[in-house]
């Protein structure tokens, strides 16, 4: 129902700007109240309609102000796809509300880059998805800043007795390895009677990854203990990672007082990446936590942490987009976890679990302002992965490092061989030494570029030397994928060629602001007449960037040549950008992904044409899907959970219409436009060079129709 009240967004955009903006704000409000009444009312049931025989208790108040405030989002109905259910995660591990299934991150198995049974998440049965099957489910709800998924559902108790019930999940972000089920009840009955609560646990069956084996807990009753091996890992001769999981029994019958009373299923889970003896340390976790009074408390501290940085604004529809947005985020990230993140978050197995390039180019950037040490964590999983990028330049007789199109545990290619992306798909290396540039242009943190990222970036460089060929005076990459894989294979990829040569020139400056020595002798000088005698596509006649040689107005994907704007920030024109954006906003497909999308309405912005930007913005309210705000892929199909529109979502914010930029030395502002139907934008502890506290912000306000101010403070 509350997303119901977002969805006037795109209608009263129109209205706006032919001038009745007022009215139509009015109509806003008036749905506001129409969905705050029906959820107030409890007048349906998870179907909509009466429930017979069950009184259905109103939505907390609580609720109903955190969801004013944009920190909640509640829904009366769940979604005909189950799929779109919140995640719960802690970026350690994670699962999507009543799943049967809960992934730990950097746990794949399979070979890695076979067409058959490829590398991918492992599958843990879940322990968490427990439904009270004798009890009336009507709301459930996720509170972004708290990092809590609730579901409410009351019942009838001999007597006549309405009994309340709360569940709620939480993966504990202090202690990794925690996630949380937690059932709370009461009613107005005697504490001296009993209600009987069904549960049912939704677990899938046995892992088809896993061979787990019953085991048991010393001194600990009505605990399930599970332990075994991955079955298959990524290379031949590799070491298998063991996987240890402690949950509670979860019982058919919980008999409690009907009264009140409450029930904690604890799941501890811990491997071989995380300790030398998994199933010994997650039994001393359980049993020194499974009666914990401060689980809650403390899981809600170090969660809001977090969001002591952030983005404010007025409308309330936008403010649930942006939180929904960090929350995909967080659930998927942490700092003390070098594992990366993948399109489709760990709650879900889409894209085999694997890292891309969206990682480096969409989820990112944002988090420069806001989480720094969650990019690092992120880039240091590129590191460690380095000797896989310099094995695939071997084996394919380059020099350097060259990053997989699809990385998993090894850091070898894990893109299966019948695809031709793990060969041709090859700007990705760029992206990554474009993403340690912007890491070291936001923080200032030259000693993990000393001693860590200034190894990958010159092993780029090493690898497009050797890559690059030459025609005339130019230098060409034949032989490639562009970001827009429908084009197949080509030459001379127009977004590829520049960040490549981009990548190049920060290798060469990275080299002498740190005083480096080149790898070989004349590096620096050879990387520079690359970078600056690059072949970029360029079409006289039309004015415009092709997307690659040859390309002759066919549809498209995604727009690599707006990629050169932004996030590139290629030098050109206004009037070249102009065109470019022009030309390829007809010529991109309707049910397209998302990362095209959020270029579009940046670069629009960067050239101040606001109203186009506006339309281009509003589509991505299409990818969220209802009732939790949860990103998909595609319009129509693609993954669910899309953190990569998550990341794009809030490079939109951040970047296009707050025209932010991270230069090597300060913030730059190319512009400032309030996002459509807000008078208020609020960046809330941005860093940069930290030098800014958590407690500093950004503010940008609507004086009148053409005036905005901003302050730093």
């Amino acid at each position: 129902l509350v997303y119901g009240c977002a969805l006037p967004w795109t209608g009263m955009m129109e209205h706006q700007r032919k001038g009745r903006s007022i009215a139509s704000h009015f109509v806003v409000v008036l749905l506001l109240l129409c969905c705050i009444k029906s959820v107030l009312s409890g007048d349906t049931d998870s179907a909509g309609k009466k429930s017979p025989g069950v009184a259905l208790p109103p939505i907390p108040p609580a609720w109903v102000k955190r969801m004013a405030q944009g920190n909640m989002m509640v829904s009366t109905k769940d979604p005909s796809d189950l799929q779109f259910m919140p995640v719960i995660g802690n970026g350690y591990l994670a699962t999507i509300l009543l799943s049967n299934t809960t992934y730990v991150s950097g746990v794949y198995n399979g070979l890695g880059s076979v067409a058959t049974n490829p590398s991918h998440r492992a599958r843990i049965p879940a322990t968490a998805s427990i439904t009270v099957e004798n009890a009336e489910p009507y709301a459930t709800a996720v509170d972004f800043e708290r990092g809590v998924v609730y579901r409410l559902s009351t019942m009838v108790a001999h007597g006549g007795v309405n009994v309340d019930i709360e569940q709620r999940w939480y993966a504990h972000r202090k202690r990794l390895n925690m996630l949380v089920h937690e059932i709370q009840w009461n009613s107005t009955g005697s504490r001296d009677e009993f209600v009987d609560l069904k549960l049912r646990l939704n677990n899938g069956g046995p892992s088809a990854d896993i061979h787990f084996k019953s085991q048991t807990c010393e001194y600990q009753s009505n605990v399930e203990v599970a332990t075994g091996f991955i079955d298959t890992t990524e290379e031949p001769d590799g070491e298998p990672v063991f996987v240890s999981v402690v949950s509670t029994q979860v019982p058919a019958i919980m008999k409690g007082r009907l009264s009140g009373g409450f029930f904690r299923a604890l799941t501890v889970i811990k491997t071989s990446l995380d300790t030398y003896t998994p199933q010994k340390d997650a039994c001393g976790e359980y049993i020194a936590y499974i009666n914990e009074t401060s689980l809650l408390p403390q899981h809600m501290s170090t969660w809001g942490s977090l969001w002591a940085s952030g983005i404010e604004v007025s409308n309330n529809s936008l403010a649930l987009a942006i939180n929904a947005s960090f929350y995909e985020i967080y659930s998927n990230l942490r700092h003390d976890w070098m594992y990366g993140i993948s399109p489709g978050g760990i709650g879900t197995n889409a894209y085999n679990g694997h890292i891309f390039w969206d990682m480096e180019t969409w989820v990112l950037p944002v988090l420069n302002l806001f989480q720094p040490q969650l990019v690092k964590a992120c880039l240091s999983y590129r590191v460690v992965r380095l000797q896989g990028a310099r094995a695939k330049a071997a084996k394919l007789k380059y020099q350097g490092a060259m990053f997989p199109w699809e990385s998993a545990f090894t850091g070898l290619e894990c893109c299966p061989d019948i695809f031709p992306e793990g060969r041709y798909e090859q700007h990705i290396s760029s992206d990554i030494a474009l993403a340690i540039q912007q890491y070291y242009s936001a923080t200032g943190d030259k000693i993990w570029l000393r001693a860590n990222g200034a190894a990958v970036v010159f092993g780029i460089a090493q690898f497009w030397d050797s890559r690059v060929g030459k025609s005339g005076k130019q230098y060409v990459i034949n032989q490639v994928m562009c970001p827009d894989e429908s084009a197949g294979v080509v030459n001379n990829s127009v977004y590829t060629n520049a960040a490549t040569a981009l990548a190049l020139q920060w290798a060469v400056q990275m080299g002498r602001a740190l005083d480096l020595s080149p790898p070989y002798r004349n590096a620096f000088e050879r990387w520079s007449d690359i970078a600056s005698n690059m072949h970029i596509p360029y079409d006289d006649d039309l004015r415009i960037h092709p997307q690659y040689d040859g390309y002759r107005g066919q549809l498209i994907n995604q727009n690599d040549a707006c990629l050169l704007q932004y996030p590139l920030g290629w030098s050109m024109s206004s009037d070249i950008a102009s065109e470019d954006l022009y030309y390829y906003i007809f010529r991109t497909r309707e049910n397209g992904y998302f990362t095209g999308d959020s270029a579009y309405s940046v670069a629009l912005l960067a050239l101040g044409n606001v109203v186009l930007a506006a339309t281009e913005f509003t589509k991505a309210f299409l990818h969220l899907k209802p009732p939790f705000n949860v990103w998909n892929e595609r319009v129509e199909g693609g993954a669910s959970h899309f953190v990569t529109g998550a990341g794009g979502f809030l490079q939109n914010i951040a970047f296009g219409y707050g025209g932010i930029r991270i230069t090597p030395d300060h913030l730059e502002f190319l512009s400032f436009t309030l996002p459509p139907h807000t008078n208020h934008v609020k960046f809330r502890g941005v860093r940069f060079l930290f030098s800014v506290s958590p407690s500093s912000s950004l503010s940008f306000s609507h004086i009148d129709t053409h005036t905005y101010t901003h302050m730093y403070t």
